[in-house]
């Protein structure tokens, strides 16, 4: 009986059956068609092949790890509710060291620190306001520019002549 190791066929045993066996082996891996070799000079997998399958990989992993269309991306949300929060504190910080200020120059303590601190806190709630009515409006739009998308894109739509 033959045994092949490091691509060279070897005689383990004795006997006409096993010589014959592996004469039979030898000529049946003769006759296969030859493979290209590979980068290292083995045969196996060729390059082409390797490059294909990495390719084919990377495709599904990005169409699985992709937001779905039209969903807003959880970073984008906390962007957008990291911005009010600094808008927020830093309109109210303004106002109050704006009063104090005033109450340092003018020697009004504590009134023209509280009349600032007021008018920061009021600010910061104004522009929260229009933040969040420019995320829902920009929103909106993407989804009506969306439809129309759709719409001019389907069978009897506008772009269908």
């Amino acid at each position: 009986m033959y045994v092949r190791t490091q691509g060279k066929l070897m005689a383990v045993g004795s006997g006409d059956d096993d010589a014959h066996e592996a004469d039979t082996e030898r000529d049946e891996t003769s006759r296969q068609e030859p493979r290209a070799p590979t980068l290292n000079g083995h045969h196996g997998v060729g390059l082409a092949d390797l490059q294909k399958k990495i390719a084919d990989e990377r495709a599904a992993l990005a169409a699985r790890s992709a937001p779905p269309a039209g969903q807003p991306t959880p970073a984008r949300g906390m962007g957008v509710g990291f911005r009010m929060a600094t808008d927020f504190t830093s309109a109210i910080a303004v106002g109050g060291l704006v009063g104090w200020g005033f109450d340092q120059w003018l020697n009004t303590t504590p009134w023209a620190f509280i009349i600032c601190f007021l008018l920061g806190f009021c600010a910061a709630i104004l522009n929260v306001v229009r933040l969040a009515q420019s995320q829902q409006n920009s929103q909106r739009g993407s989804e009506i520019a969306k439809s129309t998308v759709a719409q001019s894109t389907a069978p009897g739509g506008e772009g269908s002549s």
